[in-house]
C-alpha cells in the first residue's frame, strides 16, 4: 500500500507524501525483516534500508531548513515543523538500525577474535581479561 501510494504521486507537488510513503514502506519492511531474521544477523537489505531512512531524514531536514528560512515559513505549502518532525522520525529510525547492524557486525568480529586459541599477538586468551567492546551498542540486540 505504501509503495502504491509512492508510485502514483506527483513528486514536486506532493513531496511530503512521497517522503511519508517511503518512510512508511521502510518501517513496515524493516519490521517484517526483523521478525524473520535470526539473532545477530544482518544482510544487504538492512544496510539498504538504513540508507533509505537516512535519505528520507536528510531530505526532510533540508526541506525543513528551506521552509524555516523562507519569507512565508512554508515549503510546498507545509510549515517547517512538519518537515522537522518527520525528519526526526526517519533519523531516529536510521540510528536504531545503525546501532543494531553495527552491534551484530562487532559482535561477530569479537567472537571470531576471542574464539581463537591465541588471542591477538600470541597472548593466551585464558589469561587475558578484555571487556567486550561497544557494550552500549550491543544493548540493542535481543537477549
Amino acid at each position: 500500500m505504501a509503495f502504491t501510494k509512492f508510485r502514483f504521486m506527483n513528486a514536486q507537488e506532493q513531496i511530503v507524501n512521497v517522503f511519508a510513503g517511503t518512510l512508511t514502506f521502510y518501517l513496515v519492511a524493516t519490521a517484517w525483516s526483523a521478525a524473520r531474521r535470526k539473532d545477530g544477523e544482518t544482510d544487504i537489505f538492512d544496510w539498504g534500508a538504513l540508507l533509505a531512512a537516512l535519505a528520507v531524514g536528510v531530505g526532510m531536514l533540508t526541506y525543513g531548513l528551506e521552509a524555516a528560512h523562507s519569507q512565508t515559513g512554508l515549503k510546498f505549502g507545509y510549515p517547517a515543523a512538519l518537515y522537522f518532525v518527520w525528519a526526526s522520525v526517519a533519523l531516529l529510525s536510521a540510528a536504531g538500525d545503525a546501532c543494531c547492524s553495527l552491534a551484530a557486525v562487532f559482535s561477530s568480529l569479537w567472537t571470531s577474535i576471542d574464539a581463537s586459541t591465541n588471542f591477538p599477538f600470541g597472548i593466551d586468551s585464558k589469561y587475558t581479561s578484555v571487556p567486550i567492546p561497544f557494550t552500549t551498542v550491543r544493548s540493542c540486540l535481543p537477549a
